[in-house]
This record gives structure tokens, sequence and C-alpha cells, in this order.
């Protein structure tokens, strides 16, 4: 029996690290040598649950005093409170950030097994708020489905539309709106599919869009779904909270199919 319990344990961890892999974009190898990092080194701020690094002190302040807006912003889009404390890692140095949450070093923030990373590459790059915002959306539904389900269940498409949409525009600041509606009228541009999936989820490279432009897409269709479905991206989101299947859950809540909705979308583009 012990045995047993011993490999049904390691088959968790193994399936977990395969679902935050798949969410950080980083490989298996990486994601697992992160996942057994201690972040005890860490040093907390004033009880808020920001910790930081030796050297790191002066961008965790920032990120503290920007923290409660950050929260609110998430909880009232996302329409509902945080299901656990926040708990934010300041890292100081790109080879930290990619360390402890097995994200490439180019990333600016991730979030790893329940914990948010933010890089000081965020600072550097002046989006520390749109960054933290966009990980913090993220983080919201991490904690209420977890990291299995989120990969598995959520498409990429809509993770990271919702974290762009919320944070406005965090994650793809490089691309303009008309940037991406041009890429779509030509052809260039995601399909919303309608689950995620922990081995081959359906990012940026699988629709041949880099990644910036991948977000500024989703997130179009998502501030369209906002625009015009308010109270039923609401529920959505909420059944999504409570575990429902992706698909089932749009139907529901729309009325409508996703393919509908979606074309309904490319139609105001050539308007």
């Amino acid at each position: 029996m012990l045995i047993r319990g011993l490999e049904i344990n390691m088959l968790r961890i193994i399936l977990l690290v395969i679902a935050v892999s798949t969410l950080t974009g980083c490989g298996l190898a990486k994601a697992t040598f992160a996942y057994f990092q201690s972040t005890d080194n860490f040093i907390e701020i004033n009880s808020s649950g920001v910790f930081y690094e030796d050297g790191s002190k002066d961008h965790a302040v920032i990120t503290e005093k920007l923290l409660p807006a950050a929260i609110k912003a998430i909880e009232e889009k996302q329409n509902k409170k945080f299901k656990e404390k926040v708990a934010i890692y300041i890292c100081n140095s790109k080879e930290s950030f990619s360390k402890y949450s097995g994200a490439p070093k180019i990333a600016r923030g991730a979030v790893f097994n329940g914990k948010l990373f933010i890089s000081p590459r965020a600072v550097e790059t002046d989006t520390l708020n749109l960054i933290l915002i966009h990980e913090l959306s993220h983080l919201h539904f991490h904690q209420y489905v977890g990291n299995r389900r989120y990969a598995s269940n959520i498409p990429p498409w809509f993770q990271e539309g919702l974290a762009v949409y919320v944070s406005g525009g965090g994650g793809a600041e490089k691309v303009t709106h008309e940037a991406a509606k041009k890429s779509m009228l030509q052809g260039n541009t995601f399909t919303p599919n309608k689950s995620g999936s922990l081995i081959f989820p359906k990012t940026a490279f699988w629709f041949g869009l880099k990644p910036q432009m991948f977000y500024r897409q989703s997130s179009m269709f998502v501030d369209y779904l906002s625009n015009n479905y308010k109270v039923e991206l609401q529920e959505f989101i909420a059944l999504l909270f409570d575990d429902m299947e992706f698909n089932e859950a749009f139907n529901k809540a729309f009325d409508k199919s996703i393919d509908g909705v979606w074309v309904e979308f490319i139609d105001t583009l050539t308007t």
C-alpha cells in the first residue's frame, strides 16, 4: 500500500509539473527543477504577501504599493474575491526568476505552483503594474480551479486574452489594436478552440503568431465579449470557477456557440 501511495503521489507531481510547464511556456525539465526550489530565502515585506530576494527590496516596496489596487481590479472584473492570500515573489535577476518560475528569462512575470513570480524586467521595462495585474488574473483562476485544471480545461486564448483585457494591455503592449486587426483580416489569426490541453496547448506558435500578437488578438475577442455580452461573460467566468467544462460553460452562459460569437466578432472587424 505504501508503494502504491508513492506511485500515486509521484503521478500527481508529474501531472502538476506538466500543467505548470504548459502554463509558463517552459520545458518539462526546467519546470521540474523549478518545482522543487524552496522560496524560504525570500523575505516578506510588512506582512503584505510580497516577498523579495536580497537586492530586490526596492522593487518589492513598489509592488506592495501597487498590490491593493491590482487585486481590486481583478476581483471586480473577474467578479470574485481571491480564494487565498496572494503570494508574490520579487526576484533579483532574470536568472533567478527563471530558476524559481520555470519561465524563460525574457518573461516578466509568471504564475508557478500557486505563486506569482516577478522578474526585474517588469521594472526595467516600466510595465510592473500591467504585468502584476496580468499575472494576478492567472493566479485568481489557479486558486479556484487548480493548476492542472486551468491548463486542461481553459484554452490559452482565453487565459491570456482575459489577462490582457483586465490589465489594460499587459503582455501585449508592443502590438496595437490596428496591427492585430490588420493581421486578422489577412488571415494571420488564432481561432478560439473550445478546451485546454495539458500536453498540446494551442498557444501562439500553434497559430503561427508571435506571443504578443496572439495576446492582443485574444484580448480583442474578450473585449468584444465584455462590450456586447457583459452579463454573459461574468456568468461564464463563474461557471468556470465552478469547474464546468469550457465549451459547456460558454454555451450555457451565452446561449450561443463559441464559433457563432467568433463569426460575429470577425464581422465587426470589416465595418
